[in-house]
């Protein structure tokens, strides 16, 4: 599941949906939106930006942990030294920056990282 703008969902959601290790791909274009989906539809990854409109993913994190406890959550941002540690904390797996690695890239380090090869990753 991706959560965030139109524009970066529409982007992802066709490169997932174009991997055959996806079962399912869907987007939300909002943190409410994308909690009350998780909590419908349990995805086994969730890519969520820091900023969605004008909230950050730090409200949410508590919650959606609460709901996957299995899931590997992702928060995607532009800077990963503005976040600090403090998202991490919060219950995110990884924090992917922007910016850092095309899409295709992107795509497959989180399915890696969903994978056996999960711990293996080092971001």
């Amino acid at each position: 599941m991706i959560v965030s703008d139109a524009y970066t969902q529409e982007l992802l959601l066709s490169r997932f949906k174009d991997d055959p290790r996806c079962d399912r791909v869907a987007g939300a274009d909002s943190l409410a939106r994308g909690l009350d989906m998780a909590r419908r539809l349990p995805p086994d990854v969730l890519l969520i930006d820091y900023r969605v409109r004008d909230e950050t993913c730090t409200t949410a994190l508590p919650q959606l942990r609460a709901s996957l406890p299995d899931a590997l959550i992702v928060v995607h941002d532009a800077s990963r030294d503005a976040l600090g540690d403090d998202v991490l904390q919060l219950s995110a797996d990884l924090i992917l920056e922007k910016g850092r690695v095309s899409l295709a890239s992107l795509v497959d380090l989180i399915l890696r990282a969903a994978s056996s090869e999960r711990l293996a990753l080092e971001l």
